[in-house]
């Protein structure tokens, strides 16, 4: 029997969410403040997808109006990012194991860096855990698609601002021992977990997080965005 709690897919950008839409069977569209929610069945699922805007204030927005109408059994959050770790590849896939909002800073106060009252410490940045059921499903959809050897588990970091530096690079990466950054992924994680939701990322790398970064990311948003899509059907037809 179909359940009846959908599982919810958020994205930021039209290209992400584009084919999603297009796919879904029996499609219908709700608008909530603004906000298109697009309902019906995906790969046989019962799904809703929206599209959020760019940003963690839109992430988290719409990810508890996902809740509060929706009551989704999944929040997949879809989309691009830059690479971090040093072992990535352009087109390579991250499924968040943890996510991390590294742009948030009250470390005057004695806090870590990262650490917004959620965790046992302080002294240690706040991670918000990806179910870890949907992180295997997600993983091994992907490796079914791309093969061996291109897709990644670890932490994923978010905030509001493109990272596009080797030395914003860098610090991601000792700080947070970051594999990917974005800027939607923990805002929705932070809003999931708060109300008890289970929720996983999926990312495909779109640029290296380097000068190049603007660059790579307008080349290959759209490829990125469609190796998503297949990784996601794949997944979806197993859930």
């Amino acid at each position: 029997m179909q359940p009846k709690a959908p599982i919810a897919i958020l994205c930021a950008m039209d290209s992400e969410v584009r084919s999603l839409i297009a796919s879904l069977k029996t499609p219908s569209v709700q608008t909530h403040g603004g906000v298109d929610f697009h309902t019906g069945l995906l790969a046989e699922r019962l799904a809703v997808v929206v599209r959020c805007g760019i940003g963690k204030v839109n992430a988290a927005r719409v990810t508890q109006m996902l809740i509060d109408l929706y009551a989704p059994r999944v929040i997949i959050n879809s989309g691009v990012a830059g690479g971090i770790a040093p072992e990535l590849r352009i087109a390579d896939i991250v499924v968040a194991t943890d996510l991390v909002e590294h742009d948030f800073d009250l470390t005057v106060f004695g806090n870590a860096k990262g650490y917004v009252f959620y965790g046992e410490s302080n002294r240690e940045p706040s991670r918000f855990k990806s179910d870890p059921e949907w992180v295997q499903l997600l993983f091994k959809a992907a490796e079914r698609v791309l093969g061996y050897g291109r897709v990644h588990t670890g932490t994923v970091v978010s905030g509001d601002r493109f990272i596009a530096s080797t030395a914003d690079k860098r610090e991601l990466r000792e700080a947070f021992s970051a594999m990917a950054a974005e800027m939607e992924g923990a805002a929705m994680a932070h809003v999931a977990a708060l109300s008890e939701v289970p929720f996983v990322v999926l990312r495909a790398i779109s640029d290296l997080a380097d000068g190049q970064a603007p660059e790579s990311f307008e080349t290959f948003e759209t490829k990125a965005a469609e190796t998503g899509f297949a990784i996601l059907m794949e997944a979806l037809s197993r859930a």
